[in-house]
């Protein structure tokens, strides 16, 4: 029940025979502390903060999605993440233990249409 609540039903996912990360948490907004953060370990061994300044309740079906990721990579390199998912390279580095943690940002309004969540590669990767 935890995990689905932080993580979401399933935050590994494959799509086009490519896998892909996901967190979809179900969270209510009272949950975040003051500065609107919420921190928990995934897999056991990956910190992964939410960033919600609003406070606003995480519920898969009022819309909102992550809006961008950073991933702390365990070389100490860091990678932005536009929209809500991690792709397979960076997913399989996560299932590995190759991250030192990730940083999930969701939306400052409630004013976020669904083209808003639409993913896209990593901002500065090369593949």
């Amino acid at each position: 029940l935890w995990t689905t609540m932080m993580a979401g039903r399933q935050p590994f996912f494959v799509q086009n025979g490519k896998l892909g990360l996901r967190f979809r948490p179900t969270l209510p907004g009272r949950l975040f502390d003051k500065d609107g953060r919420l921190t928990f370990t995934f897999l056991g061994r990956v910190p992964v903060t939410y960033h919600n300044y609003d406070r606003r309740d995480l519920f898969p079906d009022n819309g909102m999605r992550a809006q961008s990721m950073t991933l702390h990579l365990s070389d100490q390199r860091q990678i932005e993440c536009v929209g809500d998912v991690i792709d397979e390279r960076y997913s399989r580095m996560v299932r590995a233990g190759q991250m030192r943690r990730i940083d999930v940002h969701f939306p400052y309004t409630a004013s976020m249409s669904t083209a808003d969540s639409v993913s896209s590669l990593p901002k500065g990767d090369t593949g």
